[in-house]
């Protein structure tokens, strides 16, 4: 069966600055926040984009705390309009050439976003540890609309193997809790890990506000338009162990 011991915290679904418009958390108080937090290791996984990692990379090992490299890939063919986040982490050298070369597969395929193909992940998953992503993938959009997802679970274990992660968010939204949920009857259906992630945009839950504000200017909306694009929690910061454990406290005793 699956071992649903958490362990220590890493977050392995974070966004820099360098997810233009979409992130706030600068790097250098980043490394602050992690120290403050205990924390020995960090992901970056920017959307679409790796233009931070040499920053991140240097300013965490000179800080003591072991980087881990990522991209949140948008996936989807060019011929369609859908777009679904992927998360991807280099594991190994290997790995991180094939994230490079994946980055570059993006912006060859560049249709409204950076996007890459199944083709593109055939070729370069070797090294790369897979996650499903947030309410933004293609097994979340596959729940909501209650069509089966037996072919993409089947192909991601195929390509990814024991690299391929089902992973859980701490969020308040309703709708986070009840995929959650799913998320660990798939877990016991396939005998897939999950992993908890809090896709941090933003360093503190105070600085909310101000990541809202970013949002407005990267949708060319303004803060009172009722219709216009915003984050449905105030969730998405750095937070620490303890905050993750008792934001899941609906989920089996033995995971959290």
């Amino acid at each position: 069966g699956v071992d649903y011991n958490m362990g220590n915290f890493t977050h392995l679904h974070l966004h820099t600055d360098g997810s233009l418009l979409d992130g706030a958390i600068r790097v250098d108080k980043l490394a602050d926040r992690l120290i403050e937090l205990g924390q020995t290791a960090c992901a970056i996984t920017d959307h679409g984009s790796m233009i931070k990692t040499y920053e991140f990379y240097d300013t965490l090992k000179k800080k003591g705390i072991k980087p881990l490299i990522g991209l949140e890939a948008y996936a989807g063919e060019k011929e369609d309009h859908n777009l679904f986040h992927t998360l991807l982490i280099a594991k190994n050298n290997t790995g991180l050439k094939n994230l490079f070369a994946l980055n570059r597969c993006g912006y060859d395929n560049f249709y409204r976003k950076p996007r890459i193909r199944l083709k593109d992940l055939d070729m370069y998953h070797e090294g790369l540890i897979c996650t499903t992503a947030c309410l933004g993938s293609e097994l979340a959009d596959l729940w909501k609309k209650d069509i089966d997802y037996t072919a993409y679970i089947e192909y991601m274990i195929e390509t990814f193997g024991d690299d391929f992660y089902l992973e859980i968010q701490p969020n308040t939204m309703e709708e986070q809790i009840r995929y959650n949920k799913f998320i660990m009857q798939l877990s016991l259906k396939y005998n897939i890990a999950p992993i908890v992630t809090c896709d941090a945009h933003y360093i503190r839950k105070e600085d909310a506000d101000s990541h809202d504000t970013l949002l407005c200017v990267q949708t060319k909306k303004k803060k009172d338009d009722e219709k216009r694009f915003r984050f449905a929690s105030n969730d998405c910061y750095i937070q620490s162990e303890e905050e993750i454990r008792a934001g899941l406290t609906y989920l089996p005793k033995s995971f959290i």
